[in-house]
């Protein structure tokens, strides 16, 4: 397997007051879960947190904190009741997701596995499913899903990295689950062309570039569903690896045409309508988040924000500085650019630097109270690499608000800014949100130990910078992964 890149799935996240380090009393469990609150596994109606730790030699580890009493669980093929055996290069917890899979009111934890040996085959990758119940997640009742489980399309094979990414939520009143598996070879001479498996209901289903009614032919390292982001409307695939990595988006409904999800967009800086011009090296859709919204004057549709961490600006004199478009889709299918961000654009704050691949990570946001966000509440968070800083292992974080230009008032956060610790933001950071917190992965302000940063929206928006709240992740030195 190739080094792994950074590209988990960030979903939203509410963390407790409480710290992550253990239970706060006797939790008092409902009877029944009765919640209709996201990432809430165990159905008392607060949104608990998983954040996934994948690199460990043990083959990865989820812990997973309950808000309400601050009991913190660690989740790993060890533990009774999920299956395989952990070791060293399984990244069990590189990608997370969670849904109500089984309709039960408690929310399941979905968990990526890229690097899980399956039988006799290497790195083909497996991703676990670990039912929410009254008193939490239910390891006993854990299961996998591979390409080998039955009704599932395709086949075990070596290096197909299934569950590099996952995405699940509701269409309608049923739910979804999308797989990726990156490394996925369709034919000969076609390694990591990549595909998606797509589950709701009895429907289970490939998408690749060879699909009936999918533009494109699955190719040598196009690395179809690298990334994945949904909305009750809309999958986006994230395709980085097409055309020697200029790279594109393939957006689908989730109403079926013959048995699949409709493709409806192909979105790459050659389609007409999106800015810049598509080049090698670009790797545009690297990174994705997408967001139900909803425009001013408009029907609620899905908002995507799009990396392209590879981009040349400057007549191409500044390499790898990197942007991001952020693009609205109808419920028709029909896009727009709503627009792009770089620190090229003007009045935007800092500069662009040869290497600090902009967008390495991206974020949107509904700060609002409302079920699509919409200009007024919609937030995109993008992160830079190291050449943001002095020290070259650091990283920085900079907040846009929807309702303006780029430029208008536009937030940089780095490491000792923002009441973060100096050394709270890496290179590599990952982050999540929810409609409270903006949370960060990062160290203790030691700097020994990991841990998760929030900041708050009303007090970022509002222009404060009270101290971070921080929650350790118990047992670990080295920087967290996904946060669920």
């Amino acid at each position: 397997m190739p080094a792994p890149r950074r590209t988990a799935l960030l979903t939203a996240a509410l963390l407790a007051a409480t710290a992550l380090t253990g239970a706060v009393g006797t939790p008092a469990y409902a009877a029944s879960c009765v919640s209709a609150v996201d990432n809430d596994f165990d159905g008392d109606g607060v949104r608990d947190l998983a954040v996934g730790d994948p690199f460990t030699a043990t083959g990865g580890r989820v812990i997973v904190t309950h808000s309400r009493t601050g009991a913190a669980t660690v989740i790993d093929q060890s533990t009774a009741g999920v299956p395989g055996t952990g070791v060293n290069g399984d990244f069990f917890g590189f990608a997370l997701a969670s849904y109500d899979r089984n309709l039960d009111g408690c929310d399941d934890l979905v968990v990526g596995g890229p690097g899980e040996n399956v039988g006799d085959k290497t790195k083909t990758g497996s991703v676990w499913v670990i039912p929410g119940s009254p008193t939490g997640l239910n390891t006993a009742a854990s299961f996998t899903l591979t390409q080998d489980t039955a009704g599932f399309p395709g086949a075990n094979e070596n290096n197909d990295l299934f569950g590099y990414s996952v995405a699940a939520g509701n269409f309608g009143s049923q739910r979804f689950l999308a797989i990726g598996a990156p490394g996925e070879t369709l034919g000969t001479g076609t390694s990591n062309a990549g595909v998606v498996v797509y589950q709701r209901g009895s429907t289970v289903t490939a998408l690749t570039q060879n699909t009936a009614g999918v533009p494109g032919t699955g190719e040598l390292g196009d690395r179809f569903g690298e990334t994945l982001s949904a909305t009750p409307l809309h999958v986006a695939v994230g395709v980085p690896g097409e055309d020697a990595a200029t790279g594109q988006v393939q957006v689908f409904r989730h109403q079926l045409t013959d048995g699949k999800p409709t493709f409806v967009q192909t979105l790459r800086q050659d389609t007409d309508g999106v800015t810049g011009a598509g080049e090698p090296g670009d790797r545009f859709g690297g990174q994705l988040s997408a967001i139900p919204f909803r425009p001013a004057g408009g029907s609620g549709g899905t908002l995507v924000a799009i990396s392209v961490t590879g981009e040349d600006v400057r007549s191409n004199t500044v390499t790898d500085a990197g942007l991001v478009h952020t693009i609205y889709i109808g419920p028709d299918g029909s896009f727009r650019q709503l627009a792009e961000y770089s620190q090229d654009t003007a009045g935007v704050e800092g500069d662009a630097g040869s290497d600090d691949q902009f967008g390495r990570t991206v974020q949107l946001a509904n700060t609002g109270t409302g079920a699509d966000g919409t200009p007024a509440t919609t937030t995109l968070t993008v992160g830079a690499r190291g050449a943001e800083n002095p020290d070259p292992r650091l990283g920085a974080l900079q907040v846009f608000r929807l309702s303006g230009a780029p430029g208008d008032g536009d937030l940089w956060i780095a490491p000792g800014t923002h009441g973060l610790p100096a050394n709270a933001i890496g290179g590599n950071t990952r982050i999540g949100s929810s409609r409270d917190y903006l949370y960060v992965e990062g160290h203790l302000a030691d700097g020994v130990g990991a841990a998760v940063h929030g900041l708050r929206w009303r007090d970022l928006l509002a222009g404060q910078s009270p101290a971070a709240r921080t929650w350790p992740v118990p047992g670990t030195s080295v920087l967290v992964w996904a946060i669920s």
